[in-house]
């Protein structure tokens, strides 16, 4: 991530309330390890953007840009729904055959084994 300039805005999504809410922050220093937001206030690893408050519990994370943490976001909460319903069901519904399993499955990168004798 060495292509960060001063002046660059980052977005900064805290952990916790009393960091304030999900805001852009303008990078205010570039070092050879670390840059700087907020003259000082956070620094961050120029490699990977992890947020350190000079050396104390992380305050947040960093994104280079606002549109691709909401569209994590999207995910993780399409995620949290999906599995969510999921986990309620105790059988198998009557309209999901063996191979809509197998494609769903597929598609989430598992791999279905069949019983011996099961048809594929």
């Amino acid at each position: 991530m060495s292509t960060l300039q001063v002046g660059q805005t980052l977005w900064f999504v805290p952990f916790r309330s009393y960091n304030g809410q999900p805001r852009e922050l303008p990078v205010t220093k570039i070092g050879r390890k670390w840059g700087e937001l907020e003259n000082g206030r956070y620094r961050f690893d120029l490699q990977t953007l992890q947020v350190d408050c000079n050396g104390h519990s992380r305050p947040g994370v960093l994104y280079t840009d606002r549109a691709i943490w909401e569209a994590k976001e999207a995910a993780d909460g399409a995620w949290r729904s999906f599995t969510t319903q999921f986990v309620r069901l105790r059988h198998r519904p009557p309209h999901l055959t063996a191979d809509r399993i197998r494609e769903a499955a597929s598609l989430l990168g598992f791999d279905i084994h069949l019983r011996d004798g099961e048809k594929q």
